[in-house]
């Protein structure tokens, strides 16, 4: 079986560049996950909250300031002739640019927190020194490997993308054990640590695509990206506001303690689920936006209902090994977080069928329409999370969740069938969704309650 999997990652190179994305992946996941119940020991509940809710405050502002570029890489790039001189040129016309506009922001940034750390302190119900500046560098650090990582996911080179994110673990893991495990640094010390990996993220992918230096920067290629990305930025944002709102409002009813259980969930099932979503994602878009550009849509429909069974069988292994391994593993006091994870992979396979319907609006340019269906979503997820949290705490906010990214997953495949002659396979696609539910309620019902 080996040998047939290596002679198929040879002929086709989306497979052996996801084996290289999923692979570093798991590493970094395995890395965060071993360490986890060891940190969740000495963390308080509090500490960790705080946490969980400056995190996406500051992703939230700088991918504001990022302006969709990251995007504008990934598909305009594949508008050009492969191997080209312009393909190079837009490249780091985009990343030069949007690496000056996340740097103006950031210093802005950390010089108006201070200056307003009791106006935030009395919004927030906590002293945001130093956590909110801390998750502002971490979060500009983020962003700007993650553009680089678009950038060499783009031009296929999966390499750079693998030996980052080992440098990444290794540094920022073994921080944790040092700043947060013996030296008590608590929430403070777990920013420090993705922070400093971010940094060295960002250090080996800056190395490893180098070659993209030798384009120029082009200020036509930075005026055709805006009209491609900012379209899109509404997507990007309200994307943020389905992944962090629930936090906000569970803090503000329930306090920073009742969001680290629900946040613990999120970065073991959710974690896991968007990392193999994310990779699989990302290795496919050349192939796929090449099908479509060749009028194969067939080929482009197979490969993509493909993808999403290997994610329902993803999912459905989580929300039955999961929930019962949280209450095995870690401190009582974030057993709690068994009963939501089911909820939260249930849902985030719902938002990587949407990502992947959502290729066929990037590759006909209808960037507003992504936008509007995450943007609508994101309006009903926190109207959901309003009416839910305030009775239902983390429970309510998980189940907003599973139903906002459900629905998106079903408008996104009937945006699809509008747009493009892409196949659907929608008994395979129904059939996968509901084992992807029927998994959650039985682990909930019969391996964690």
């Amino acid at each position: 079986m080996l040998p047939s999997l290596l002679q198929r990652a040879r002929e086709d190179r989306s497979v052996g560049a996801s084996f290289l994305y999923v692979s570093s992946g798991i590493l970094a996941t395995s890395v965060a996950l071993v360490l986890s119940p060891l940190w969740t020991r000495v963390m308080s509940k509090a500490e960790y909250g705080i946490i969980a809710v400056v995190q996406p405050i500051a992703v939230f502002i700088l991918t504001i300031a990022g302006l969709g570029l990251a995007n504008g890489v990934a598909r305009l790039v594949h508008d050009e002739p492969r191997g080209s001189r312009a393909q190079l040129d837009i490249a780091k016309s985009i990343v030069v640019f949007q690496f000056a506009v996340l740097t103006a922001v950031l210093s802005v940034s950390l010089v108006l927190i201070p200056a307003f750390a009791t106006p935030l302190r009395d919004l927030l119900g906590f002293q945001v020194m130093p956590y909110l500046p801390l998750a502002m560098l971490a979060a500009f650090l983020t962003s700007a490997a993650g553009t680089l990582t678009r950038t060499s996911q783009t031009f296929e080179r999966p390499w750079p993308v693998f030996w980052s994110r080992v440098g990444e673990a290794a540094s920022g893991g073994g921080l944790i054990v040092v700043l947060v495990v013996f030296w008590g640094m608590q929430g403070s010390g777990m920013l420090v640590a993705r922070a400093v990996g971010a940094a060295c993220m960002l250090l080996l992918l800056g190395v490893g695509i180098r070659s993209i230096a030798s384009g120029a920067v082009r200020p036509g290629v930075i005026r055709g990206a805006l009209r491609f990305s900012l379209p899109l930025l509404p997507y990007q944002l309200s994307a943020l506001v389905l992944d962090g709102a629930d936090r906000v409002i569970l803090n503000e009813f329930h306090g920073e303690a009742s969001v680290a259980p629900y946040a613990l969930a999120y970065a073991i099932g959710g974690g896991a689920m968007l990392l193999v979503g994310s990779s699989l994602l990302h290795a496919e878009a050349p192939t796929f936006y090449q099908a479509v550009r060749e009028q194969d849509h067939a080929l482009a429909g197979r490969r993509v209902i493909r993808r999403i069974e290997l994610l329902a069988l993803v999912a459905i292994g989580l929300n039955l090994l999961g929930g019962p391994a949280i209450k095995l593993v870690y401190d009582v006091r974030y057993t709690s977080s068994a009963a939501l994870l089911p909820l939260i992979v249930s849902g985030l396979f719902f938002w990587c069928v949407f990502s992947f319907k959502n290729f066929t609006l990037m590759a006909q340019k209808r960037t507003a329409m992504s936008s509007g269906i995450t943007v609508t979503t994101a309006v009903i997820n926190l109207g959901l999370n309003l009416a839910m949290i305030p009775e239902w705490g983390a429970a309510g906010a998980a189940i907003a969740t599973l139903f906002a990214y459900a629905l998106q997953a079903v408008v996104g495949t009937i945006a699809e069938r509008l747009l493009a002659p892409v196949p659907q396979y929608l008994g395979r696609l129904v059939l996968s969704a509901t084992g992807v539910v029927a998994s959650a309620a039985f682990a909930y019902n019969f391996l964690i309650s």
